[in-house]
């Protein structure tokens, strides 16, 4: 299952002290991914659209946050070069 916010509030942002969490980045291009452990992705750039069975694509930007949780397949299509803050392994 992948869970998403669309323009996250900068409160938000600093509460969840995403600032503190280890840089990602992505060029242009497609991946398949399979979490393992809970992952959770702020995006500051780009643009992406994430396809997951069973549910819709999914577009985020620069603004948003997404969730893949474990055992989630999907489908990672960079529409336009993406930057933000990544982490995992924690409970959501």
């Amino acid at each position: 299952m992948i869970r998403y916010e669309q323009r996250v509030p900068p409160g938000k942002l600093e509460v969840w002290a995403v600032e503190d969490w280890p840089e990602w980045s992505a060029p242009i291009g497609r991946t398949t991914r399979k979490a393992v452990t809970f992952e959770e992705y702020v995006l500051f750039d780009g643009r992406l659209r994430i396809h997951a069975e069973g549910q819709a694509p999914i577009e985020l930007r620069g603004g948003d946050w997404f969730a893949l949780e474990p055992g989630a397949v999907c489908e990672i299509e960079i529409l336009e070069p993406v930057s933000g803050f990544r982490q995992a392994g924690t409970l959501g």
